[in-house]
């Protein structure tokens, strides 16, 4: 079992389920403090077995909500950073990078590790759709995630779109 006391340094919240490419396990978890963790599990038991890897840090801002997924040779993490539950004034946003292992390193776009703050961003949303964020992917082709509806006196929605993938290989709506 998971728990977070006072001398740990992550937060056991967001946790989410991802089968690995040799259909293991894992569960990945955190939130703020040292960041995001993934941690193998058993598979007759689904308990937390083995080591906690940290797998993406930010010093300054929120880090949460975490979802690993893996598509043609690589594992994807994706994100929520900065602030979420300030209706139209919230500021969170999806960011994503990759890794070769389930256990990191992930990188964006530019290469940067998502353990140094990196982090390509996704969704930063728009005039409407104000801070989305704690998303989930399907199938590698669905992206669910909420937002706040600057049409409608900021109140919170669900959006679900098609999640696609570029050339090489990052995603994109």
């Amino acid at each position: 079992m998971l728990r977070t006391t006072q001398s740990d340094d992550y937060n056991a919240i967001d946790p989410n389920l991802v089968i690995d490419a040799s259909g293991n396990p894992w569960l990945s978890f955190g939130s703020w403090n040292t960041g995001l963790k993934i941690t193998r599990l058993d598979k007759n038991t689904m308990k937390p077995t083995g080591q906690i890897y940290s797998i993406a840090k930010r010093t300054a801002g929120g880090l949460e909500a975490p979802h690993v997924t893996y598509r043609d040779g690589y594992y994807y993490l994706f994100a929520s950073i900065d602030n979420c539950c300030q209706g139209v004034n919230s500021n969170y946003k999806i960011i994503y990078g990759r890794s070769t292992s389930i256990t990191g390193p992930y990188v964006d776009k530019s290469g940067k590790k998502l353990m140094d703050a990196g982090g390509t961003i996704l969704d930063a949303g728009n005039d409407r759709w104000k801070g989305p964020g704690g998303q989930s992917i399907y199938n590698n082709s669905v992206i669910a995630r909420h937002a706040y509806d600057a049409t409608d006196n900021g109140n919170p929605k669900l959006l679900i779109s098609d999640l696609k993938w570029d050339s090489a290989g990052w995603p994109t709506y």
